[in-house]
């Protein structure tokens, strides 16, 4: 296997909820949510981040169908055509009018955008829906750690051993001075970290961890 790999898959559909009400909300959704902020689930494919006591990222994983499923790195993606417009904020943004629509989401977030979209109408101050146009990266590889020492101050290793294929500890920090929230999670036998952070930074961060995997990969052993 290449010593590592990075993907994006920002084409990923994915939902932002915040507020007192948030938490009960995606439970009377079905949906499984971390008991503690800083930590994340995942059931059915749908993962569920808690980013603090009433702050959470939903997004669908591959094979939840509507969007394409993780792809090499290249430019050009959903959500990533460059800065964004003046004034309109970044990657978490507080929906001005409406959310996003269920026909724009692959199943099973169309059921959450419906029930969220109805919920807000009754204008809530405890639940309302957050914008997330997020660049989102995978990375995965025997070498993945090594990447991430040299872009970010946080040990992973302590995260990484907590981390399970459905839940463990999320970190939100700085890749090259980059705001990013991460999350290790294991899938079979690999380890993988996910990656979020502000659309217009998303060409920059890419473009420095794909170097730094370039390097990394090649001066790594041939099997």
């Amino acid at each position: 296997m290449t010593g590592v790999a990075l993907n994006d898959v920002s084409a990923r559909a994915r939902v932002g909820v915040k507020g007192a009400a948030a938490a009960e909300f995606l439970r009377a959704q079905g949906l499984a949510v971390p008991e503690r902020f800083n930590c994340w689930t995942e059931r059915d494919g749908v993962l569920v981040a808690r980013l603090g006591m009433t702050e959470f990222l939903v997004e669908a994983g591959a094979g939840c169908g509507g969007f394409p499923s993780p792809h090499p790195l290249s430019g050009g993606e959903r959500g990533l055509q460059g800065p964004l417009p003046p004034g309109e904020g970044g990657a978490e943004r507080r929906v001005r009018e409406d959310p996003a629509l269920p026909s724009q989401l692959p199943t099973p977030l169309q059921a959450l955008a419906a029930a969220l979209h109805a919920a807000t109408q009754l204008n809530n101050p405890d639940l309302y829906p957050v914008l997330r146009a997020d660049c989102a990266l995978v990375l995965a590889g025997p070498l993945a750690n090594d990447l991430l020492v040299q872009v970010c101050n946080v040990d992973f290793a302590p995260l990484a051993r907590a981390a399970t294929a459905n839940d463990g500890p999320l970190a939100l920090t700085q890749m090259v001075g980059v705001s990013v929230t991460v999350v290790p999670q294991r899938r079979a036998d690999d380890l993988l970290y996910r990656i979020w952070c502000d659309p217009s930074f998303g060409p920059y961060l890419k473009t420095t961890l794909q170097d730094i995997a370039d390097e990394l990969n090649a001066g790594a052993p041939t099997a």
